[in-house]
């Protein structure tokens, strides 16, 4: 049985009186985030990860490649496996995080 190398991700959320961290603003909040994404990245690439995995299945279609699973030939390669996911995935994050806070900025919050 051939083993994999698989980050999984997860972030904290913060909710108004409630956090795990101290929150100065919105703002800073989204470039810790953007932060620990890209120190997430570095790690994975790093450790030569074969996948991503989240906790959240919307962010790594975790229902669609089970389904794909079921169907899988033998031989074919394996849905959940594939480098380009933690690239995609820290890619997608990094630029929403951006655009929110290019968002805020033309608000001028924070």
């Amino acid at each position: 049985m051939k083993r994999y190398r698989v980050p999984v991700f997860c972030s904290v959320f913060l909710f108004a009186g409630w956090t795990a961290i101290e929150v100065t603003d919105m703002a800073t909040s989204m470039r810790t985030w953007m932060a620990s994404i890209k120190r997430f990245h570095d790690i994975a690439q790093k450790a030569g990860a074969d996948t991503f995995l989240s906790i959240h299945p919307q962010h790594d279609k975790t229902f669609d490649k089970l389904t794909a699973v079921r169907f899988r030939k033998p031989g074919a390669p394996h849905p959940f496996v594939n480098k380009e996911f933690i690239a995609n995935h820290t890619t997608v994050m990094t630029e929403c995080m951006e655009a929110q806070l290019a968002w805020l900025k033309a608000a001028g919050s924070n």
